[in-house]
């Protein structure tokens, strides 16, 4: 005799899919861009190595002295994996309140958006990077916080849209 699981149990591992699927997305983005502005020979920070790129990061997130490399990209990777961990928290608080269209919502269309933002942001700041120009790799620098802003969106519109789903499915059951 087979057992199904529980449905619960399945939207529950349906909760975790932003922090599968974004570090995932994130690995992509940066190793195509990597390898795309090594083809090009980027214009910004004096070619595309960790160590050119932690400079300007290390001055945006307010390193003063001797950060180093590793503090500053580990800094922005948290800060593009924050978005899907807001994500996740987010999902999390809906299974605790038994709301599971509302983390189904946000799990699935909260990870879609997020990873659109960031694939849109990382394609389009492409050309500066390559160009080079005034504000050289700002598109870069900026895309985490735009991450941040979707993933909020995303929880206020994957809760709206759980919600409604959910008002439907308990209007049709109820005639």
């Amino acid at each position: 005799m087979t057992t199904r699981p529980d449905p619960g149990r399945r939207v529950a591992r349906l909760a975790i899919l932003p922090m599968i699927v974004g570090p995932i997305v994130l690995a992509a983005s940066w190793t195509i861009l990597g390898i795309a502005a090594n083809a090009q020979h980027v214009a910004c920070w004096g070619g595309f190595n960790l160590t050119n790129i932690a400079g300007p990061l290390a001055l945006d997130y307010r390193f003063y002295g001797n950060a180093g490399t590793a503090l500053p990209l580990l800094t922005y990777i948290a800060q593009a994996i924050a978005a899907y961990a807001i994500l996740y928290v987010a999902g999390r608080i809906a299974l605790r309140f038994h709301a599971t269209t509302i983390c189904f919502a946000i799990s699935v269309f909260g990870t879609v958006l997020v990873s659109l933002c960031f694939c849109v942001g990382y394609a389009t700041s492409f050309s500066d990077l390559v160009n080079g120009g005034f504000l050289c790799g700002l598109g870069f620098e900026l895309i985490p916080y735009g991450g941040l802003i979707a993933a909020v969106l995303a929880v206020v519109l994957g809760s709206l849209i759980g919600w409604l789903i959910q008002r439907q499915i308990d209007e049709a059951s109820i005639r």
